[in-house]
């Protein structure tokens, strides 16, 4: 396989340049279309054939892509090196930032990235869900399989094909820009400052554009993007058949790597198309190509997988969605309403809490506007909160629109048509309670075009001015280092951050063993990568594996990612996120029956949700385990600390869905008074038997609440005899969410499911006890400066933590400016103004513990927050939560923060 794409390359390069006329052309396009081309092949031949005979067909479907090169008139020969060479150093820019960057931490949204290249590398296809795996998930996946089929082709590990990937996808982009708008308009000067805003103008919250954009899908998504925007210029100038049909194919694949952009660019061309038919002189040829534009993108859209395939059956269909955020976020269904029931309003979310936070360390001109979260719902698209993430290319964009006008410059409408549509789309259309949150995407979309079309609009006074007097050159050069302030800034904080990496010894990048042993984030030891390669050896593809997982934090499910990233397995006991979830939040809560296992070792208790393996860690960081040996029915071997367990005994089928006449039953449970959600409480269960006849095998099933999820099956054993009672102690797992919980209890047994008799009800209340503490001090270490972390320990009196054996929380710091009357707190109310917090504590929990003092009734909290960047006098607040959440709001004492 390898042998034969390094023949398929030369040719493609020859062929392209046969095409074009010149090598400068020739080979960044070369080079682009082979990814975008192997990809499509891939993502066919895997849905046709699937994994096992992809080596057989993706050959012959890239010699026959291969073709389209050889058909049609070539291009006719262009001026000797025609290229802008600034435009080179744009490109080395960006490749440096993506080489210094990714050594320094991992990839953003690595949760879910790591675990579905995992998966595909295993030969798993389509993708699910890496932590629910019966859900299949249905988002786009594109970045992904091109990383798995580069690190096939060449036998390199996923974090290297990644990492050579974006170098080589990064030094593409200002290139291609470049060729993009030199097609169309054959001036050098514009294409450059055209491509130097698209690199680092853009100006979107903390985002700079191509130079910083180098996570996640965003490298290949920006590869499409100017692919796109590549053969829009050629259909349009040349209007040429072979033209459409790369546009249109290139069209087709991007909605596998970036939904959101591909319904921009579709929107865009046929608008661009329809625009200029007043200045073409083939109006009904360019109308004909731009439909069969749109049609050939949507068809492939809508065939090869990907959230608008998805879309597209549940329309023929007639499926419905959930509708539940829990649902939606873990199966990626994007549901479309329009118009929106919240017209022209934008639904905000923590996920862009770190670019709402760039605005006012960035670009100073808002500070004044500065919102620090915006989770409290909806916001019209004129809000500062939205408004406040954009600069120039936005503002400047009535201007630039009739500019281009004047000048004919479909191009230019088609940039500008992208950006506006994509500012204004999630105004007025719902994409189902997961997507519609994710409002900065949209942001981005808009701005990075915009930033080209004033790009374009701007060189020709640039162009003069740094070509007049001394003053109006350096008036030109601070507009320029204005407009790319935030890329001097990234630049500024990666440098800052590799400095420190390479003081502890670090290299930038060293394969990625050496990576992923030294992220802390993704809690991956030497042992861990050894008993990961192991685990690869020994277990099946498909197999799912359980792991006592670190510390329920929504970052920690990095681990299970990084195993799923080099086994391939699933790493389950994980349930949905809850609906007062952070949306965008992967599944990192444990189910009931695994949090019951964890805290015994009885494997029947996982039953509902059955294993191949167990991932054992004895770190302080992880979940609290039993022992491997007190599991029985595991075969367990060691590496180094870590222990691995192949499940040998035998798991029952039960038919938890078979509804099975009543038995005359009755269980009970005798509970603690008040419990805490989360925890696992020893609690003793009965089961009296009423009947005149002996129970079959089964278990107790109790239903706990409404979520499947939290319920138990518990093994009786030996099932009571007729007028016998059964009664043992056993493990159970709170639910998660507070309040009055029913439980009801069932016989479950080969037959299905038995209605027995009984009821119970678990009063859980922690947080209601949390909220009688009462602050009696707060104790600073050090001196509270504006913008300076700081650690406080603060003494409760309370009497109702006695009654409580787990006194570790999640606590979490907010500075409130004081107000002069008091008023009533109302929980995550956020802004600057009197009365209302300046950090999300969602951002920033941390882990602590109620210390218990010399004195009675006395408890000792300790925990650190960043001081907001104003001095003044603030009340500090406190918030404490049983696990990882909002928590319960404490007022706390008033702190003075000085300059």
């Amino acid at each position: 396989m390898a042998l034969l794409f390094l023949l398929i390359f030369p040719l493609t390069l020859a062929l392209a340049r046969r095409w074009l006329g010149h090598w400068e052309e020739a080979l960044p396009l070369c080079l682009a279309l082979f990814q975008v081309v192997l990809l499509a092949a891939t993502n066919l031949a895997l849905h046709l054939v699937g994994w096992s005979l992809w080596p057989a067909v993706l050959p012959g479907l890239l010699l026959a892509a291969l073709l389209a090169f050889v058909v049609g008139p070539r291009t006719g020969a262009l001026s000797a090196f025609p290229v802008d060479r600034r435009v080179y150093a744009l490109s080395a820019l960006c490749l440096v930032v993506a080489w210094f960057g990714q050594g320094l931490v991992h990839d953003d949204d690595y949760g879910a990235h790591g675990a579905f290249q995992g998966q595909f590398l295993r030969g798993e296809f389509p993708p699910h869900n890496p932590f629910l795996p019966d859900i299949a998930v249905n988002g786009h996946y594109g970045h992904d399989l091109l990383v798995v089929v580069w690190a096939r082709l060449t036998g390199l590990s996923l974090f290297t094909s990644q990492f050579l990937q974006t170098l080589l996808l990064q030094g593409l982009l200002p290139v291609l820009g470049y060729w993009a708008l030199y097609r169309w308009s054959d001036d050098r000067k514009s294409s450059f400052w055209g491509t130097f805003f698209l690199s680092v103008a853009v100006r979107v919250g903390g985002r700079a554009g191509f130079l910083d954009t180098y996570q996640n899908n965003n490298p290949l998504a920006q590869l499409y993007f100017v692919l796109t925007l590549y053969f829009f210029a050629r259909a349009w100038r040349y209007r040429r058949w072979l033209d459409v049909f790369w546009l249109g194919l290139v069209l087709g694949g991007y909605a596998v790597v970036y939904e959101t952009q591909f319904g921009l660019a579709c929107l865009a061309s046929l608008a661009a198309f329809a625009i200029g038919l007043q200045w073409n002189p083939q109006p009904l040829k360019t109308l004909t190509q731009g439909c069969a534009v749109v049609a050939l993108a949507l068809a492939l859209a809508c065939t090869q997988g990907g959230p608008l395939t998805d879309l597209a059956k549940r329309l023929v269909s007639g499926h419905k969605v959930e509708g539940k955020l829990g649902h939606a976020a873990e199966s990626q269904e994007v549901e479309l309403r329009f118009p929106k029931q919240k017209l022209w309003q934008i639904r905000s979310s923590h996920d862009n809490q770190a670019s709402v936070e760039a605005v006012s360390d960035r670009a100073w001109i808002y500070r004044s506007q500065r919102r620090q979260d915006p989770s409290t719902g909806y916001r019209p698209f004129w809000d500062m909160t939205i408004l406040g993430l954009h600069h120039f290319p936005l503002f400047l964009c009535p201007l630039v629109l009739w500019g281009a006008w004047r000048r004919r410059d479909v191009l230019s409408l088609w940039l500008i048509t992208f950006g506006i549509t994509g500012f204004l789309v999630p105004a007025v259309v719902d994409f189902g309670p997961y997507y519609e949150s994710e409002w900065f995407r949209w942001e981005y979309a808009a701005g990075l075009p915009l930033a080209g079309a004033l790009g374009i609009w701007l060189s020709p006074m640039l162009e003069e001015a740094l070509q007049s007097s001394r003053l109006k050159r350096l008036m030109a050069l601070v507009f320029l280092l204005f407009c790319s302030s935030n890329a001097w800034v990234a630049g500024r904080d990666m440098l800052s951050s590799a400095a420190a990496r390479w003081s502890q010894g670090l290299s930038i990048y060293a394969g990625a063993h050496r990576f992923v042993t030294s992220q802390p984030q993704l809690f991956c030891t030497q042992d861990d990568w050894a008993a990961m390669q192991q685990l690869r050896r020994l277990s099946q593809k498909g197999e799912r594996v359980l792991v006592n997982a670190p510390d329920e934090l929504w970052p920690n499910i990095n681990f299970g990612s990084t195993l799923a990233c080099f086994t391939g397995l699933y790493p389950v006991g994980n349930r949905k996120p809850l609906e007062s979830d952070v949306g965008g939040q992967w599944p990192f809560r444990l189910r009931a029956d695994t949090r019951a296992f964890w805290s015994c070792g009885d494997l029947r208790l996982l039953e509902m949700n059955p294993v191949q393996w167990l991932y054992w860690s004895p770190d302080e960081a992880f979940y609290p385990a039993v022992l491997p040996g007190l599991i029985s029915g595991v075969d367990w071997k060691a590496v180094g600390s870590r222990r691995l367990g192949q499940v040998v005994r035998r798991w029952p089928s039960w038919k938890l869905d078979t509804e099975a006449r009543p038995l005359e039953v009755t269980a009970t449970l005798q509970v603690p008074p008040g419990l805490r959600s989360s925890s696992v409480y020893p609690v003793l269960a009965r089961v009296s038997n009423d009947s005149g006849q002996a129970l079959s095998d089964g278990r107790l099933l109790l239903k706990i609440g409404s979520d499947r999820e939290d319920w138990l099956l518990v093994p009786v054993s030996p099932p009571p005899q007729a007028g016998q009672e059964w009664s043992a102690s056993i493990p159970l797992a709170v639910p998660y969410e507070e309040g009055r919980v029913g439980v009801n209890f069932a016989w479950l047994d080969a037959q299905g499911v038995h209605p027995i008799a009984g009821q119970s009800e678990l009063n859980v209340d922690f947080s209601q006890r949390l909220a009688r503490l009462q602050l009696l001090s707060v104790t600073p270490k050090g001196p509270a400066r504006a913008g300076q972390w700081l650690s406080l320990t603060s003494r409760w009196g309370s009497s109702q933590l006695l009654q409580e054996p787990h006194l570790g929380v999640r606590v979490a710091l907010a500075a409130v400016l004081e107000a002069t009357e008091q008023q009533a707190l109302r929980p995550l109310l956020p802004g600057t103004g009197p009365g209302l917090a300046a950090t999300v504590p969602n951002t920033s929990q941390q882990t602590g513990r109620f210390v218990a003092t010399s004195r009675p009734d006395e408890w000792e909290l300790t925990a650190c927050s960043r001081l907001p960047d104003a001095p003044g006098n603030y009340r500090i607040d406190w918030f404490v939560a049983p696990s990882y959440g909002c928590g319960l709001r404490l007022r706390g004492q008033t702190l003075e923060v000085l300059p």
